[in-house]
């Protein structure tokens, strides 16, 4: 089965925004940002602790089957992980830093996909950014913000939020939402004040 030009010019543009959110921040708060996401996603069983997200992206290009082809980005997920084999040929592209970059973007985003997909709510790069920017890197304080938009049913716009890209009554929704959350977490105090630094600094 081969992939319509409408979803690799789809595939295209979401790496392209990945790769552009990344340029922008320094690369330990890269590291942080990944390290987030691969936490979440081994918390819900979506992958292991040795998986990386360039490994999953390169996977991703070598497989013969699509996300498409699969009733949910987990199964997708487990698929790469288990039935595709990387050779040290494939594991030679990892050497080229601007390839690596490429499906590091790609893993992140299938990694995103399944996390969004298994836990019912949609988070972009953007908002991994803006928890990571606060210092939440503990996967337990992720679920509890993120269980409190859930349990109060306000979709988690946090990078819109904060940079005020929506509407201003949406807007003070999810801030409130986000502070209620971080209530519950340890260092609520400093997370916060890192959250309203960055409300203070648009």
């Amino acid at each position: 089965m081969t992939i319509s030009e409408n979803s690799m010019e789809g595939l295209s543009r979401v790496l392209d925004k990945i790769l552009k959110i990344l340029s922008k921040i320094t690369p330990e708060l890269i590291k942080e940002v990944k390290e987030l996401i691969s936490s979440v996603a081994e918390l819900l069983g979506l992958k292991d602790e040795d998986d990386n997200s360039e490994e999953l992206g390169l996977k991703s290009e070598k497989a013969d089957r699509k996300p498409e082809d699969f009733d949910s980005r987990e199964e997708y997920m487990s698929y790469l992980k288990d039935d595709v084999e990387l050779d040290n040929y494939d594991r030679e592209k990892l050497n080229d830093e601007s390839l690596k970059e490429k499906y590091s973007a790609k893993g992140l985003d299938i990694e995103m996909s399944a996390i969004n997909e298994k836990i019912g709510v949609n988070l972009g790069l953007e908002d991994y950014v803006m928890l990571a920017k606060a210092g939440i890197n503990k996967v337990q304080d992720f679920m509890t913000i993120v269980d409190t938009f859930k349990e109060k049913g306000i979709e988690p716009l946090i990078n819109e939020a904060i940079e005020r890209l929506i509407p201003m009554k949406e807007g003070s929704t999810v801030i409130d939402t986000l502070k209620e959350g971080i209530s519950k977490i340890e260092n609520a105090k400093e997370t916060w004040d890192k959250f309203n630094d960055m409300l203070e600094n648009i």
